[in-house]
């Protein structure tokens, strides 16, 4: 049986003998294993690091000592050749007894490196094969398990439990025997070491006691300890296997992150991870262990007090939809820091400043920004992707203002992403309700955002679901004609016309679809507010469209009525 800092695995084998265990660490972790075997696993043995610094290389290996082995003399000797830097893996297959063990680690290069199989590996084989896969913060403290007699075999290890810093994996194996453990303090398991044959026959480890450096003497309180950077890194490893999980359950609730997390996913926020800059703030990507998140900064130049910031994003937590960036995560830290200050004329001396940070944490769509796809007719997106974006805002945009009550303020193509499938998100919504009144509103700039933003707010810097239609209607004439001017629609369907007959690849309803988009794009640009449609109508006028289109569809099963459709249909636009 193994156990990890998130849970135990096994036992694996039948667990039948005497009982062993690693020692019971209260820190430290185990980091690898040594074994002696031939056709079994005949003994075990672990590689164990008091303070877990499976990051730093070891200075020597003179504090590191063998416990164990536990289990019988027989099998092959089998060792880690190398203390791993960090242990990923190990796998288990085990019936009646512990037939063989595989230990996957990093090595001080910061490459992956395989031990083993140690034991038996033969086809007729006919038990289970159980891996643990150890998180990135999680290490070995202790192992423990049973040895006995199965089978002809005497003295082998017949059931493993492994325990970690956050849990255990086990007990694999049936067990049964004297029970052994590894039991130590202060301290972790760095290797192991293992007899076998055809079963693991004896099992022991390597074990590192706790010291401390000659640099944190030298540091003393001043300094940052070795401990002190290994509990930071655990809860960096611990939070990023928390967002990871979030990434990959959309039920998940998005939480609360350290910003310490999302410092090393940005490596500090490095120009080169730049993804986006707005008026707000700057977009980084961050990179997890297997996927990637977007992470906003929040501009220093914008004040707002931690009230208003927990109630907004209280707020943005219970927005849900499918045309809606997802929110993972957030972050407000605020700490004081000794800084040098001079007033004029005055020696240097230090002050205490109040530094602050707000972060939002959103899914990472890889496909980027609206922005990029928009062309001409002639060139660029198909009109059923095109289509499907304008819908895709649509919906989104309806479920801000009328389930939600939320005014944009900000809508333009680079606050709309695209992911894999070509699928609209709208994001930014929040942040513009977040930082209204404060130092910076959005309303004291909206230069970036000139050619989008309605006249009333140009001339007064009104703001109100209407002025979002107003943005909407530029960017659905951009989507179907790649340019802002208002457009003239028999010359828009003429070009768009001219491509499907050049590529042969004629849209059922194209007409329709292109018709009833510059229609509701004029509605949307008129300069009184009071004559835009809401986004409610807007949907309206959509699926009426679309349930029209299937109307027509339907009629037009018959090989005589689908010509007829189609020839009417071509036949009214041609001009």
């Amino acid at each position: 049986m193994f156990i990890t800092t998130a849970r135990r695995y096994g036992p694996f084998g039948g667990g039948v003998g005497i009982p062993f265990q690693s020692p019971v660490m209260s820190n430290g972790s185990i980091v690898g294993f040594f074994a002696h075997a031939e056709w079994v696993v005949e003994s075990i043995g672990l590689y164990v690091n008091s303070e877990s610094k499976l990051w730093e290389p070891m200075k020597g290996q003179d504090s590191v000592t063998k416990i164990g082995p536990w289990g019988g003399d027989s099998g092959r000797p089998n060792d880690v050749n190398v203390l791993p830097r960090r242990l990923l893996s190990v796998v288990v297959r085990n019936s009646t007894v512990i037939s063989s063990l595989t230990f996957t680690y990093i090595d001080w290069d910061g490459q992956p490196q395989t031990a083993g199989p140690w034991g038996g590996l033969g086809e007729s084989f006919d038990g289970k094969v159980d891996t643990i896969i150890l998180g990135r913060s999680e290490f070995l403290t202790e192992v423990s398990g049973t040895l006995g007699w199965n089978s002809g075999y005497s003295d082998v290890v017949t059931s493993l439990y492994f325990v970690t810093n956050t849990g255990g994996y086990g007990p694999y194996g049936k067990g049964g025997g004297t029970r052994f453990r590894s039991s130590h303090s202060n301290g972790s398991i760095v290797g192991f070491f293992v007899n076998a044959a055809d079963v693991i026959d004896a099992i022991g480890v390597y074990f590192s006691p706790e010291r401390e450096t000659c640099k944190e003497k030298e540091e003393g309180g001043f300094g940052i300890s070795r401990s002190m950077a290994y509990r930071e890194r655990v809860e960096i490893e611990s939070a990023s296997n928390d967002l990871e999980h979030i990434v990959l359950d959309q039920s998940a609730e998005p939480t609360n992150l350290p910003l310490a997390l999302l410092k090393d996913i940005t490596e500090d926020f490095n120009d080169k991870r730049q993804i986006g800059r707005g008026g707000f703030g700057i977009v980084y990507k961050g990179d997890l262990q297997n996927r990637s998140v977007a992470v906003k900064r929040i501009l220093s130049c914008h004040t707002f007090n931690d009230e208003a910031f927990n109630r907004e994003i209280t707020f943005l937590i219970s927005v849900k939809h499918k045309n809606i960036v997802r929110l993972l995560g957030y972050c407000a830290n605020t700490e004081n820091k000794a800084m040098k200050h001079s007033e004029s004329g005055e020696p240097w001396k230090y002050v205490f400043a109040e530094m602050r940070e707000r972060l939002l944490c959103f899914e990472y769509i890889k496909n980027g920004s609206l922005d990029r796809y928009l062309t001409d007719e002639l060139r660029g997106l198909e009109w059923h992707t095109r289509y499907q974006i304008i819908r895709g805002i649509c919906d989104g945009l309806v479920y801000l203002h009328t389930e939600k009550g939320i005014v944009h303020r900000d809508m333009k193509p680079e606050n709309i992403l695209l992911d894999d499938l070509m699928i609209p998100k709208i994001t930014d919504f929040g942040i513009s309700k977040l930082l209204d009144g404060a130092t910076h509103a959005v309303t004291s700039d909206p230069t970036g955002s000139r050619g989008y933003c309605a006249p009333e707010f140009i001339a007064r810097g009104e703001v109100s679901t209407r002025s979002d239609i107003y943005s909407l209607g530029v960017i659905i004439t951009e989507l179907v004609t790649g340019c802002k001017d208002e457009p003239h629609i028999q010359n828009v369907l003429r070009r768009w016309r001219y491509r499907w007959n050049e590529s042969a690849n004629y849209p059922p309803f194209g007409y329709q679809q292109v018709s009833k988009c510059i229609e509701i794009a004029l509605k949307c640009l008129s300069d009184s507010p009071k004559k835009r449609p809401k986004i409610s109508d807007i949907v309206s006028m959509l699926n009426t469209m679309e349930s029209t289109k299937e109307h027509i569809t339907n009629v037009g099963n018959s090989p005589a009525g689908q010509v007829c459709s189609s020839h009417a249909l071509e036949f009214s636009f041609t001009a």
